[in-house]
C-alpha cells in the first residue's frame, strides 16, 4: 500500500520529481490498448538549487518546472510529488485488530505524539494498516509516516507557483514499490527486488518484497561529480550487507538501477560483471504505448513515472 500524506485520487495526476540534478515530469493515459505515455520532460538544475534534499533556490526550481511543463505539453493541473526517505520518519506498530477507524485514528495520534521527535503541530502524518501481524493474528501491523511541514510546504509552494495543485505527497520507497509492481505485473522478476537510485548528491538503496517496500538506506556521494566506479561496488556490497543484517531473511532476486544517465550505464556495466545477482537498468516506459520513439535513456524517470501511475494503482 503506497502511503500518502495527502490521499486524494484524481482522474489524471502528473508525476513531478524534484531531484537534485533535474526536474522530471511524467503524464500517463490509459486506453483499451493499455497504459500510454502522454508526455514527459526533464530540465536540469544547477547544483546549488537543491542541496541535501533542501530547496535553496525556489525561484530557479519553479523556472525549471515551468520549462518542463511546456516541453511535455501537459494537460492536467493536478500533481503528485515524493519525498526522499531521509526527510520522512516511518514507524510500524502492532495494534489490536478490529478497531474502528475512529479508535485507530486516536491510537495512532497517541503513538505519534509519543514517538515522533517533533510536536504534532510541526508535522504532516498519515498511517495505514499493512497486514495481519505475522506473530499474532489478533493484531495488525500499522505503518506511521510523518514529515515536517516546512519540508512539504516548500515543495508545494514551488508547484503552486506554476499553477499546479498538489493532491498527494508520497515517499520515494513507496513510489518505487508501485513502479516495480507495475513492471512485475508485465513480466515477473522475483519476490525480492532492490533498486539503486543514483544522483549527483546521493545514492539510495531500496528493497521491495512481495510487492511492499521493506527497506531503504541512503548515503551521500563523495563529490558533486558523482561516485567513482571503483568505490561504488564495495558500497553496493555494504548496502546489501546492511539489508541482511537488519533482520530481513529474503535473498535479493534482482537489482534495478535508476538515476543520472551520463554515468549510470558505466556503473551498471561494472556491477553486472562483478555481481552474481542479476542487474538491469530500469525502463519505466518499457510496456507502455509511446507517442513517438524515445531517443534517450529513461531510467531516471522511475520516480516521476511511479507517481503518475498512482491513479491506476488498485491498492490506493
Amino acid at each position: 500500500m503506497a502511503l500518502l500524506l495527502f490521499p486524494k485520487k484524481q482522474q489524471t495526476v502528473l508525476g513531478v520529481d524534484l531531484g537534485a540534478t533535474a526536474v522530471k515530469i511524467v503524464e500517463l493515459n490509459r486506453s483499451d490498448a493499455g497504459l500510454g505515455l502522454k508526455g514527459f520532460a526533464s530540465v536540469p538544475i544547477a547544483p546549488e538549487v537543491m542541496i541535501a534534499h533542501t530547496i535553496q533556490e525556489p525561484a530557479a526550481l519553479s523556472t525549471a518546472l515551468k520549462l518542463a511543463l511546456t516541453e511535455a505539453e501537459v494537460t492536467t493541473l493536478y500533481a503528485a510529488i515524493a519525498l526522499p526517505a531521509a526527510l520522512v520518519i516511518t514507524k510500524t506498530f502492532s495494534v489490536e485488530a478490529g478497531l474502528s477507524d475512529e479508535e485507530l485514528e486516536a491510537y495512532m495520534q497517541l503513538e505519534a505524539a509519543d514517538s515522533l521527535p517533533y510536536s504534532l503541530a510541526e508535522v504532516y502524518r498519515d498511517f495505514c494498516v499493512l497486514r495481519t501481524d505475522e506473530k499474532d493474528p489478533t493484531k495488525v501491523t500499522v505503518l506511521l509516516v510523518a514529515a515536517r511541514k516546512q519540508v512539504v510546504d516548500s515543495r508545494i509552494q514551488v508547484l503552486q507557483e506554476v499553477g499546479l495543485k498538489v493532491t498527494c505527497v508520497e515517499v520515494h520507497s513507496f513510489v518505487l514499490e508501485r513502479m516495480l509492481n507495475y513492471l512485475n505485473s508485465m513480466q515477473p522478476m522475483g519476490k525480492t527486488i532492490a533498486v539503486v537510485e543514483l544522483s549527483r548528491a546521493m545514492i539510495t538503496f531500496s528493497v521491495v518484497h512481495d510487492g511492499y517496500a521493506i527497506y531503504s538506506r541512503e548515503e551521500p556521494c563523495v563529490s558533486l561529480a558523482g561516485i567513482e566506479i571503483d568505490s561504488f561496488i564495495p558500497l553496493l556490497r555494504r548496502f546489501i550487507q546492511f539489508f541482511i543484517s537488519s533482520g530481513h531473511p529474503h535473498p535479493i532476486d534482482k537489482i534495478f538501477f535508476t538515476g543520472v544517465e551520463d554515468y549510470l550505464k558505466d556503473l551498471y556495466e561494472r556491477v553486472r560483471e562483478d555481481f552474481s545477482i542479476p542487474c538491469v537498468l530500469m525502463t519505466p516506459f518499457q510496456y507502455m504505448h509511446l507517442p513517438s520513439p524515445i531517443p534517450h535513456d529513461t531510467s531516471s524517470f522511475a520516480i516521476a513515472c511511479g507517481l503518475a501511475l498512482r491513479q491506476y494503482d488498485d491498492r490506493n
